[in-house]
């Protein structure tokens, strides 16, 4: 059955591509349609929402009482509100008492969420939209669309870009009000779109590749190279550091890389969707069969 999941989801990531849209208020976002949780061995929410035709992933979740987390699950047509758009992605993090916000993701053959940005101090002639596909429909021939988001207001601004040069040098934000919202046009791997190497403009520049308490961890897409911005102290993948080792200017070549991390989904005998990652440390929720948890590890029976 596990194998059979991981088949469907390579089918599926090498179909569509996934945009990231924002963090929404719970319950209003829902608008009275109901999420359904999710089992440990389901398809994370938006490949489940690509494989039915789905326009949209509604996804949140929250911590069990012990090691674990409940996600639930809606997959909609229908596009969020943005005047119940939260300010920043934060809120949208697993809740502890109660489920946390509605992140929503766009399902679509042809873009990618890059990041968001700082409100840039730039004359920008700007299109009210509804919907992010409306946005990507206008810049169908662009190769960057941007929309940003004002507080209580049902609509996006949304332009069209043919580079980067505007936005390349900015740090990060975390999808503020008015924040530049980013998203490319499928031009490469989906997988790799979304962690593009930002820094390339950057070796000759003495700063930090990633925001604070973030970690630049190497990625590598075939004969591509960059990087991602990674809390090794909680992210699956770079349990304790980078699974790949940590990006560098003059970055060594791909076969010198060694792993300085434990990818916690990695671990024999693991059930992926029931492990997390707390400061550092993997917790266990489930074991495959043949394996039994003990003392937080699987262990073959």
């Amino acid at each position: 059955m596990f194998c059979c999941v991981l088949l469907l989801l390579a089918l599926i990531d090498s179909v569509w591509s996934y945009a990231y849209v924002g963090c929404f208020s719970r319950p209003q976002v829902l608008n009275g349609q109901v999420a359904e949780w999710q089992s440990d061995d389901s398809p994370w929410c938006p490949d489940l929402c690509a494989s039915q035709g789905k326009l949209y992933a509604y996804h949140y979740s929250q911590w069990r009482g012990g090691p674990g987390i409940d996600q639930f699950c809606l997959c909609t047509n229908s596009a969020p509100d943005y005047q119940y758009m939260t300010n920043g992605w934060e809120p949208c993090d697993p809740g502890y008492d109660t489920p946390g916000d509605v992140g929503v993701t766009a399902i679509t053959p042809s873009w990618n969420f890059i990041h968001s940005y700082p409100p840039l101090d730039v004359p920008q002639y700007s299109i009210p939209v509804d919907d992010v596909f409306d946005c990507f429909s206008l810049c169908s021939n662009s190769q960057y669309a941007r929309m940003y988001f004002i507080e209580d207001n049902s609509q996006g601004e949304c332009a069209c870009y043919d580079n980067d040069d505007l936005w390349s040098n900015e740090p990060f934000t975390t999808c503020r009000y008015n924040d530049f919202n980013i998203w490319q046009r499928s031009i490469s791997p989906s997988a790799f779109a979304k962690r593009r190497n930002h820094g390339a403009k950057r070796l000759d520049q003495k700063k930090s590749f990633c925001p604070k308490g973030l970690t630049a961890c190497s990625v590598i897409e075939g004969d591509l190279r960059g990087y991602e911005c990674v809390d090794t102290a909680s992210d699956l993948e770079s349990r304790g550091g980078c699974s790949l080792g940590q990006h560098e200017i003059g970055q060594p070549d791909p076969s010198d890389l060694s792993p300085l991390g434990i990818g916690c989904t990695a671990i024999p005998g693991v059930v992926v969707n029931s492990v997390t990652c707390l400061e550092g440390t993997c917790f266990i929720g489930a074991c495959e069969e043949g394996f039994i948890l003990q003392h937080n590890s699987c262990l073959p029976t």
